[in-house]
């Protein structure tokens, strides 16, 4: 039999639930993070979107400082976890959801920018790790860089063309159960007749409608372009689950400079 909460009774994960201290009726009673938030003391309800579950989140203030990040774009970070108990305990600039892929819960960035991004990030992963919060093999974590706020349709194929000429060497730095999976397929049998659109259109909007053709379909494409619609970002989905902040850094950084150079 599945697990409950019991506040509501809607089916949950295990690893979702938390225990209740209101000391009322629901006094460590196994809760749904709703529930949580509504019936336990000291837990701030916010307004959120659909699949948000409430935290207690700060606003995120960039430093003046770009040393180490050596870029002025913004960028994020979502991380899946198959195992979320203690996530209310944490403070910081990052909310968290449900994520239909993962048993646990995705936690969501917010847009980031300079040295201090790269802190908030370190930050966030002491505290999971403190948590003892757990990955498996579906988890993954997706990195967001902006595309910039005057960037043309030129700048997104300027943008897409690198990532699809260096394809197979990103998916040759990730493990091979993260290269071409459902909820992040890669682009091969897609290469060829794109790069030919694009050396023999002369029309930036041209190019960019035929690649929305090929690609705009879904968000589950490796560089999910269709972020570029809703963040104006560029989304990239290939990373295995980690909760280690220097990695997940290394991988911002990689993806900053090469955005940057293009």
């Amino acid at each position: 039999m599945g697990w409950k909460c019991e506040g509501c009774g809607q089916p949950a994960a295990v690893d979702s639930l938390t225990m209740g201290w209101d000391h009322g009726r629901f006094n460590n009673a196994y809760l749904c993070a709703i529930c949580a938030a509504e019936h336990n003391t000291g837990v701030t309800v916010t307004t959120r979107e659909e699949g948000e579950v409430p935290m207690k989140v700060s606003l995120f203030v960039p430093s003046r400082k770009f040393d180490v990040v050596g870029s002025r774009r913004s960028f994020g970070v979502e991380l899946e976890t198959s195992r979320s108990f203690g996530y209310l305990k944490m403070a910081g600039s990052f909310k968290a959801k449900t994520d239909g892929s993962v048993d646990g819960l995705e936690f969501i960035s917010q847009p980031m920018k300079s040295d201090k991004g790269l802190l908030e990030i370190e930050t966030f992963c002491k505290q999971a790790n403190n948590q003892d919060m757990k990955l498996d093999w579906s988890c993954g974590f997706h990195v967001h860089i902006h595309a910039g706020i005057n960037a043309t349709h030129g700048d997104h194929i300027s943008v897409f063309s690198a990532y699809l000429k260096t394809h197979d060497m990103w998916h040759s730095l990730v493990p091979h159960r993260r290269r071409n999976t459902f909820f992040c397929k890669g682009w091969t049998g897609y290469v060829d007749p794109i790069i030919n659109c694009i050396e023999t259109k002369s029309s930036s909007e041209v190019v960019f409608m035929f690649i929305r053709n090929y690609l705009f379909d879904s968000r589950y494409w490796w560089v999910n372009l269709k972020s570029i619609l809703k963040h104006n970002t560029y989304e990239v989905r290939l990373h295995q689950g980690c909760l280690n902040p220097h990695k997940i850094n290394a991988w911002v950084l990689a993806h900053l400079k090469f955005i940057d150079a293009v």
